[in-house]
């Protein structure tokens, strides 16, 4: 995870996405959390840290500084996960491997508190285990269904976003080599559900229908995927199931 190529990839979605937003970054150590401060504020970006160690004082005035547009970024290392009332944050940075659904869960609710003029936040998701990737699929579950989703049938499903379990106004985007990833990692019946297959092979439907410009036929999945059409049909019943339900979307 501290590689220089690594620090500079977050830094440049950062500016790409979030540039100006008030922003958490979750880090895995208090070395990695300095030097994360240390490489944006390089770049001329207001950064601090905030770690178990630090002042109370110092706290109250790091919050204040964020809030108030002083610092763009604050690095935390398990301090803010809970308990922490910031409405005001409008982006998120995970840099930390991803191994609780409930710690992922508290991080995720630091951005999603009301607050005046702000109409969303953004999530950008750096994956530092990439072994455990397969569980970024099934942690978007984010419905109240989601923990039955197991035993979930896809013959009721009405269209796309049923099957990511996204709220309405929520988003997810994979860079194309996580997507790759997660195909692999599907292939592997230690991390594979139905479910999570399920929406592994939506995202590299979605994703193959951008680069087209117009939604692809079965046969050229079949051409460039190792996740071809059979897989679709053994999960969604046929390959007209799966159209059906991407059509109405």
């Amino acid at each position: 995870m501290v590689i220089p190529e690594r620090d500079h990839a977050i830094i440049d979605k950062w500016a790409e996405l979030a540039l100006e937003k008030p922003t958490l970054a979750f880090c895995c150590s208090h070395n990695h959390a300095k030097r994360v401060a240390n490489n944006f504020n390089s770049k001329g970006i207001p950064t601090e840290i905030y770690l178990s160690f630090t002042d109370l004082k110092d706290r109250k005035k790091i919050i204040e500084n964020l809030q108030h547009g002083k610092l763009k970024v604050i690095c935390t290392v398990d301090v803010l996960n809970e308990g922490a009332d910031l409405p005001f944050i409008e982006c998120l940075l995970f840099l930390r491997p991803t191994e609780s659904k409930r710690v992922f869960y508290q991080q995720l609710g630091r951005g999603l508190r009301k607050y005046a003029g702000k109409s969303h936040c953004i999530v950008i998701d750096f994956i530092g285990n990439f072994q455990n990737a397969y569980r970024i699929v099934e942690y978007h579950g984010l419905l109240p269904f989601a923990d039955e989703e197991s035993s979930m049938s896809f013959r009721d499903i009405r269209n796309a976003k049923e099957i990511l379990n996204l709220p309405i106004g929520c988003e997810v985007h994979f860079d194309d080599r996580v997507i790759d990833i997660f195909a692999k990692q599907t292939l592997d019946p230690r991390y594979a559900t139905r479910h999570n297959i399920g929406r592994i092979l939506l995202y590299q439907y979605k994703r193959f229908e951008k680069k087209l410009g117009r939604k692809p036929k079965k046969i050229e999945i079949d051409r460039n995927f190792l996740l071809d059409s059979r897989l679709y049909v053994l999960v969604f019943g046929s390959w007209r199931a799966f159209e059906r339900i991407v059509s109405e979307e």
